[in-house]
């Protein structure tokens, strides 16, 4: 539905606003998820934030608001490591490719860890960066075969996935097993040996954990190991949807100043004086 949207009329209601308040910034972002991760650093007086719910809408519509010279907005989106259909300097792409996965590799994610795991437990797989590493890893499997997917069209379905395929007990993925259930998630006549060569393909190219996983991956695969690697909590608290949510509640303003996120959207205000963002304790906040 979200193809249904008319990055003109996004467009004519940003104007109608700026009428009403000469002063007033546009943060563009994808969904409702990233806002709700931002909550408490955007100034809500003096910023409007804009949903434009996929990549492509926050794209096409700087480039609408910047061929009409348009100033004041600025749009964020999730970088999918190839290169931009447009750039700008009204544009930030992420350091990830998911809003989430930024979470999970700031501070917030060793933050969640304090509250929701075991303190030993999560000393013995290595402390928070271990615990970090071997979710990614697990994670990355699955982005591969994403990318697999993205590349070829192979039309695969990864809404729904039961997660069969990652050992309880230690995060290992069976990598055959994986492929199964997504293709039997996809309920469709699919050529296995072709995906299967294009996912080691990708495998092969080394694409870092980091850049590439999903969010709600990365989300099941934390929910599989607070179920009894580093806690022992019933599957009903690890939830992937429990997970993020935990996830945006921790990302405080000290995990947040860490980020590249953050200074990209500083040095866009800084050559946007008029124009604010950030609430005022971040845009007057001194970093060492």
């Amino acid at each position: 539905m979200f193809d249904d949207i008319d990055v003109f009329d996004l467009a004519a209601e940003i104007r109608m606003e700026r009428l009403a308040e000469e002063n007033k910034s546009f943060l563009i972002l994808e969904g409702v998820n990233d806002q709700k991760s931002l909550y408490g650093h955007i100034d809500e007086v003096k910023c409007s934030v804009v949903i434009a719910h996929r990549k492509k809408n926050v794209v096409e519509l700087v480039q609408h608001l910047d061929h009409e010279g348009f100033l004041g907005a600025l749009g964020v989106v999730d970088h999918d490591f190839q290169n931009p259909e447009y750039e700008s300097e009204n544009l930030i792409f992420s350091e990830f490719r998911d809003f989430d996965v930024l979470i999970f590799y700031s501070r917030a994610f060793d933050r969640f860890l304090h509250f929701r795991a075991d303190k030993d437990k999560i000393q013995a797989v290595g402390g928070p960066d271990g615990v970090r590493e071997k979710v990614a890893e697990a994670a990355w499997f699955l982005a591969c075969l994403r990318i697999a997917n993205d590349k070829r069209n192979f039309g695969l379905k990864f809404k729904g996935l039961r997660f069969d395929f990652v050992d309880r007990q230690n995060l290992q993925v069976n990598e055959g097993d994986m492929i199964d259930e997504v293709i039997g998630n996809t309920n469709a006549q699919l050529d296995r040996n072709e995906i299967v060569r294009v996912y080691n393909i990708i495998k092969k190219q080394g694409h870092e954990h980091f850049k590439c996983c999903s969010g709600h991956d990365v989300a099941k695969v934390v929910g599989i190991a607070l179920e009894n690697l580093i806690a022992n909590l019933h599957s009903r608290l690890c939830g992937h949807r429990e997970v993020e949510t935990g996830l945006r509640m921790c990302f405080d303003v000290s995990s947040f100043v860490k980020t590249d996120l953050f200074s990209n959207v500083r040095n866009w205000e800084q050559e946007n004086k008029k124009y604010f963002v950030l609430v005022e304790g971040l845009r007057e906040l001194k970093i060492s």
